[in-house]
């Protein structure tokens, strides 16, 4: 026996399917989000304040070009207590805030043991220590310590390109955050050519001075982790237009 449903019925469901499945997708922003900090005058040096739309160059010094994949929003400037550092590996500071779908992104950080298989690394960094879990209004993150180098040299952690970063996503998975910081600390050497390296990652772990930057206390860094935890937890970000997805 065949029913025929009523014109109003099948309305109805039809109307409660694209619901559904548009509320099941949620929404990607197609430009890069409106983003502000509550920046010290320790950090308030050299400020920038850059958007990039999809395709933009991140990066435009060849061979180094990174294009950014998805809007993005950058704050950047560099940390002097009361003034810039004078010396060549003065702390730089940045904030980058992409506009995208970052449920992934959350569920790597939140399994992640270590910066190195927590699958956010862009850089090819060779080193990772320090690794901590932050909680900051905007949502959860994780933090550590890097090194990159473009040569082959397993360096141990050393003034100048000893880096900060902290990698997050928002409460509704809608961006995710990353920042990254030169930092200093009065017992490491300054990036020369002579600077000890490892030939293992063991070796590396096994070295003084990785023990030091693993251990020591946040406050004996310039900048303190702490003001650029701090820093980080002051963002606000407001977000674009938005398309389903």
């Amino acid at each position: 026996m065949l029913f025929i449903l009523p014109v109003r019925f099948l309305t109805c469901v039809v109307s409660l399917l694209i619901v559904t499945l548009l509320s099941s997708c949620g929404t990607v922003s197609t430009t890069a989000p409106k983003i502000d900090l509550q920046i010290s005058s320790a950090f308030n040096h050299k400020l920038t304040r850059t958007k990039f739309k999809t395709g933009d160059h991140l990066v435009n010094s060849p061979p180094y070009i990174i294009k950014a994949k998805v809007p993005t929003a950058r704050i950047e400037g560099e940390w002097g207590n009361p003034t810039p550092a004078q010396h060549h590996f003065d702390h730089d500071w940045r904030v980058d805030v992409e506009s995208t779908d970052a449920q992934l992104t959350a569920e790597n950080i939140a399994k992640a043991t270590s910066g190195y298989d927590a699958g956010v690394d862009r850089d090819g960094c060779y080193m990772f220590a320090r690794f901590e879990r932050k909680q900051f209004k905007w949502g959860k993150a994780i933090s550590y310590f890097s090194q990159f180098t473009d040569d082959i040299g397993g360096y141990v952690p050393h003034n100048g390109r000893l880096t900060y970063e902290v990698w997050g996503t928002t409460n509704d998975n809608r961006h995710i955050v990353h920042l990254t910081c030169l930092v200093t600390h009065q017992a490491l050497e300054k990036w020369r050519s002579g600077v000890r390296t490892t030939r293992s990652t063991e070796e590396l772990h096994a070295d003084k001075d990785y023990k030091l930057v693993d251990t020591c206390p946040s406050s004996d860094f310039e900048p303190a982790l702490s003001e650029l935890d701090r820093l980080l937890d002051t963002l606000v970000i407001k977000g674009g237009k938005s398309s389903f997805r």
